[in-house]
């Protein structure tokens, strides 16, 4: 049982809904890096802190204010308002704290949603050539944007609630095949209303919405056979979404070497600012004494961690714990201390 009286600590805590978990001394050490990701739909400005060489440890969430993507454009891209300019962002690929929410996400949609009304899909760049290729990859997070925009509309037409949450990819096989940094994306949401109504979102409506931004972008017919699918989730929404999130390390690297950066999505995930919300307000801040009992008592609690030290030249410090909670009573359990 953790200690219910709280005061002052030198350590502070989270635990996502996902059961991800992080402890580390309140006092930040010296930082080398920074790599900044932003989410185009939600307005989440996340900033990763690195130490060179480490395990990244720190997270701070400089968002702007909530706000839900608009749904007022019309059905048709306008390519001029497409931008051109491409951020430095996303050259490591998904970072740990979107990792983090995209579980997390997907845990509590596996709560509220039974899965065999969940839709797992899958929208992929076609065979194109490697120019046109070029200019998908530089329009992506607009791309995406207006997908999602239609999405959300056939959900709500049909009574969803729309609580999206998406993961980038890079597709292996054209790359070290063809040198094509071609995209693709995974997506879940709610595709039922009930198990007595059909889905919202068919295979063929995603083939024309997709089609469709694609030809408005390209100025030209744009044929996207095979390029998409939707289906049931087979495992537990974490499982599905965590797949992907776990591939795709060594491709980015190997883009980078090769001088292919600028081909790369200025960011690797997002989700849809209610489900956003939602996550945050169900992450459990652990503080105080309670903090400390983990601290300290880590090892007899049902957690998997790994201990993160700074270099030789801190002494090899120890400054976090992390990693995930194994028996989610626990998470309930620290839930009614914050």
């Amino acid at each position: 049982m953790i200690p219910q009286t709280i005061g002052r600590s030198l350590f502070a805590g989270k635990v996502y809904p996902s059961g991800d978990f992080t402890i580390g001394r309140v006092s930040k050490p010296p930082v080398a890096t920074r790599d900044e990701e932003t989410d185009p739909l939600g307005g989440i400005h996340v900033v990763e802190t690195k130490l060179t060489g480490q395990t990244t440890v720190y997270f701070e969430d400089r968002s702007p204010p909530l706000r839900s993507a608009p749904l007022g454009l019309s059905d048709a891209t306008n390519p001029h308002r497409i931008s051109k300019q491409r951020a430095r962002q996303g050259l490591t690929g998904i970072t740990t704290f979107g990792k983090r929410m995209l579980r997390s996400g997907a845990a509590i949609l596996a709560k509220i949603i039974p899965r065999r009304l969940m839709t797992f899909a899958t929208v992929t760049t076609p065979t194109i050539s490697q120019d046109e290729n070029v200019v998908i990859n530089a329009n992506w997070s607009e791309l995406v944007r207006q997908l999602q925009q239609h999405i959300s509309r056939d959900l709500v037409r049909s009574g969803i609630t729309p609580k999206i949450t998406y993961t980038v990819e890079i597709q292996e096989d054209r790359y070290y095949d063809d040198g094509i940094v071609a995209l693709h994306l995974h997506l879940i949401f709610q595709g039922r209303k009930s198990f007595k109504d059909g889905y919202a979102i068919t295979p063929a409506r995603i083939d024309r919405v997709w089609q469709r931004l694609l030809e408005n972008l390209l100025g030209r017919p744009v044929g996207i056979s095979a390029a998409n699918k939707l289906e049931t989730p087979r495992k537990s929404l974490e499982k599905e979404i965590g797949k992907y999130m776990s591939k795709g390390g060594s491709i980015v690297a190997d883009i980078v070497r090769d001088g292919l950066e600028h081909l790369l999505p200025s960011s690797w995930w997002g989700m849809e600012s209610s489900l956003r919300k939602q996550v945050m307000k169900a992450i459990v801040k652990l503080s105080g004494e309670a903090a400390t009992y983990v601290w300290d008592n880590i090892s007899d609690l049902p957690i998997k961690y790994r201990a993160i030290h700074l270099g030789a030249e801190y002494n090899n410090k120890l400054v976090a714990k992390v990693g995930w909670i194994t028996n989610k009573d626990f998470i309930d359990e620290i839930r009614l201390l914050s």
